[in-house]
């Protein structure tokens, strides 16, 4: 490496030496009243220098700006994960006014530090950054009405922006919008990386079963769950669509889905997805038999429950854990007050848990107290 550097200055030496030689001619330039006499390679060379001053000057003023800008950011979130937010607003706060991704900074600054009433007027939002961001962290503590607001504003400006469209795809959600939650997840589908289209299939596939729920044209409903189904396969797209096919009374094709639901071994979470279906239970019961050996006993007591199997549920009554032993004592004693109880615990025993550490007596899609989508699963203790 060191021989080819010496190689090439020799060679701009040699190369500069030939160029004097032959251009060492005087040349007159005028300029006003004023006569300069130079050689013609120093007039190329000047010529050459002032090409390249020019250009550095302009863009080391540009440089020192974004420098300026970049220290200023460095700085802010330093203050930020040291756990000194206040500082981090303060730093951060002059920046916001001229440069949008400081605004960022800034709000998440009052965020940490419990202050939700953050002004934009003072902060730079032209690409919808800012907006996008407070849209979406206002949603998460309920302002609905506000963050719905920015978020469009948000999505007016950048059409690509990932977190603006997935906080009004939540929002939507939360609004039972389901039409337009679906339209802006396919939009996320579309336009998120590689690493996270699995993810986001499973979130649509999930969505179209929710809005085949609310079709009444049977059609409809059927193109919904079959999109669904190809879409992406997760218990609650398996759930949906086997008792689609069980209402209609395809025995057939719904042998075949359960039949990959026992393949894949999920069963437990869509055996208790059924349990509150007593038509649904009843048309299973026979599969739910022979496969009863691989079923969960917590939501095989559950299924027994619904369908009042007593000496069912007597069979495996001494193998339950409490609470749900006491559940089912309480089922099979019939009074009237055991009865009570019993429909007590069962709403307080919740057996889905999201990894937030919420639990809910019904599989939902996302969990509104943290806000992640599928990380609602079957309790295993």
């Amino acid at each position: 490496m060191r021989l080819i550097k010496v190689i090439l200055l020799v060679a701009l030496i040699l190369f500069f030496s030939l160029f004097v030689t032959q251009n060492y001619s005087m040349i007159s330039l005028q300029l006003l009243s004023f006569t300069f006499t130079l050689p013609a390679f120093l007039l190329v060379l000047i010529s050459l220098f002032i090409g390249f001053i020019i250009p550095s000057f302009y863009f080391s003023v540009k440089l020192i700006s974004k420098t300026k800008k970049l220290n200023q950011i460095s700085k802010a979130l330093r203050y930020f994960y040291k756990g000194y937010p206040s500082v981090a607003l303060h730093v951060s706060e002059q920046l916001a006014k001229i440069w949008e991704p400081a605004g960022v900074i800034y709000i998440e600054s009052n965020f940490a530090t419990k202050n939700y009433s953050t002004s934009l007027n003072k902060l730079e939002r032209s690409e919808g950054l800012v907006e996008g961001y407070l849209g979406s962290q206002l949603l998460k503590i309920g302002h609905i009405q506000l963050a719905k607001e920015y978020l469009i504003s948000a999505i007016n400006k950048d059409e690509n922006n990932l977190t603006a469209l997935k906080a009004y795809r939540d929002l939507c959600y939360i609004e039972s919008n389901m039409d337009e939650c679906i339209k802006y997840q396919e939009k996320i589908l579309n336009k998120c990386e590689r690493w996270e289209k699995e993810e986001q299939k499973s979130i649509l596939a999930e969505l179209l079963c929710i809005y085949a729920e609310s079709m009444s044209d049977l059609n409809e409903k059927e193109q919904l769950l079959e999109k669904a189904y190809d879409t992406y396969k997760t218990p609650f797209t398996y759930y949906h669509y086997l008792a689609y096919l069980l209402e209609i009374d395809n025995l057939k094709n719904a042998r075949k889905v359960i039949d990959k639901v026992f393949k894949e071994g999920i069963q437990d979470e869509v055996l208790l997805m059924a349990s509150n279906k007593e038509i649904l239970l009843t048309k299973l019961l026979d599969t739910i038999e022979q496969y009863r050996d691989v079923i969960n006993l917590e939501v095989l007591a559950r299924i027994y429950i619904k369908l009042n199997m007593i000496s069912k549920l007597q069979q495996i009554e001494s193998n339950l854990k409490e609470p749900l032993q006491t559940i089912v004592k309480m089922h099979i004693n019939h009074s009237k007050e055991a009865k009570t109880c019993k429909d007590t615990l069962l709403e307080l025993y919740k057996p889905w848990e999201c990894v937030c550490g919420i639990n809910y007596n019904l599989y939902m899609p996302l969990c509104k107290n943290c806000y992640r989508w599928r990380e609602i699963k079957l309790r295993r203790s």
